[in-house]
């Protein structure tokens, strides 16, 4: 008997031949891949329409420490992040016109000083002279009526009355002149005391606000990235640094598609794509702002967006100036709450925000 080793297809056979059937997994990954092409696409059209989606900033109290006049930097005492206590030693800098202003002031109340001491010498010697005026003018004057006495004037000539006359006028001239000197020198001294005192005060001010160069914190925080070096010069006016200071929020700007209600009280979730914390919307600002270029992308233009305050629910939770994403807290009680405040037509009821507290 003959048997056959192998079995050959026959060439006329593929009608009956089955297929593969791995065509039908090339498929399903080719709608797998355009269904999450039209989902970007219409999460990237409409997704703000529906979706809480917003950029913000982390921002603090910021105080700004300025040169008055031009000033040198001699010695840095801090860097940059560091954290001081108001009070703290920053900066010692030099300033030749304060030096300059703090000399010409001394100089003034020194001439003031000096001006004064001669009026009151003038006082004291008006003064001294003054009860020798007078008893002399008292004299003149009596023995100008003695001779002006009709029983001695025919033993007195006319020229010995007229001098006696005269002498009589010449004591109270000088005594009138010393008496009225004195009084003017007195309203002199006074004027004089007053601006000797004013520019003492001046002067006090003056040394007391450049406190021999050094620059101490007003407030605590925290000292910012820019810090003078050693030998900086700084015209008036210019920051030397900042402190920034009290407690960090988030500079948000809101979307200006969002079909849902925004309002105050709303919990929110941000992330800078590495840290994640939550937060609440406290203030919506009545005012709108450019978009920040760190925002912008070339399908995103800089419009304007409403300002709205975000509070943190744990204080440095991001760096300072840090970009937030800001999103809704997508919690199962909070959007059923926002869905039940949207269908009503209202905000959220008081109470809202504890029951959700409640909830966590």
């Amino acid at each position: 008997m003959v048997r056959r080793l192998r079995n050959r297809p026959r060439p006329d056979t593929h009608a009956n031949q089955l297929r593969k059937a791995g065509g039908n997994w090339a498929r399903r990954v080719y709608l797998v891949l355009l269904l999450a092409l039209a989902m970007g696409l219409g999460n990237y059209v409409w997704g703000d329409l529906l979706l809480f989606r917003a950029d913000g900033i982390i921002l603090c109290r910021r105080v700004d420490i300025a040169a008055t006049s031009v000033v040198r930097v001699e010695e840095v005492f801090v860097t940059r992040g560091q954290s001081v206590e108001a009070g703290d030693l920053l900066l010692r800098v030099s300033s030749a016109e304060i030096l300059d202003a703090i000399a010409e002031q001394t100089l003034r109340i020194a001439e003031l000083a000096r001006e004064e001491a001669a009026l009151r010498s003038r006082v004291r010697r008006a003064d001294a002279l003054l009860p020798l005026a007078r008893r002399r003018a008292l004299r003149m004057s009596e023995a100008a009526a003695r001779l002006a006495d009709p029983t001695a004037k025919s033993l007195v000539t006319a020229d010995r009355l007229a001098r006696a006359l005269d002498d009589e006028y010449d004591a109270e001239a000088e005594q009138a002149q010393l008496s009225a000197e004195s009084t003017a020198l007195e309203a002199e001294i006074a004027t004089l005391t007053s601006a000797r005192a004013a520019a003492a005060e001046a002067l006090k001010g003056l040394e007391h606000h450049y406190a021999a160069g050094e620059i101490r914190a007003g407030v605590s925080g925290t000292i910012s990235a820019q810090v003078p070096a050693v030998g900086e010069v700084f015209a008036a006016a210019t920051p030397l640094l900042s402190i920034h200071s009290g407690q960090e929020y988030v500079l948000a700007y809101l979307p200006s598609r969002y079909l849902l209600p925004i309002n105050e009280g709303m919990r929110v979730r941000m992330s800078d794509g590495r840290l994640t914390a939550s937060g609440e919307i406290v203030e919506i600002l009545t005012i709108s702002d450019t978009l920040p270029d760190a925002f912008r992308t070339a399908f995103k233009p800089g419009d304007r967006r409403q300002l709205a305050r975000i509070r943190l629910s744990r204080p440095h939770s991001f760096p300072l100036f840090s970009d937030i994403r800001v999103t809704q807290d997508f919690r199962l009680q909070r959007v059923a709450d926002a869905g039940l405040a949207w269908l009503r037509g209202h905000r959220p009821l008081p109470g809202d925000d504890a029951l959700a507290a409640a909830g966590q």
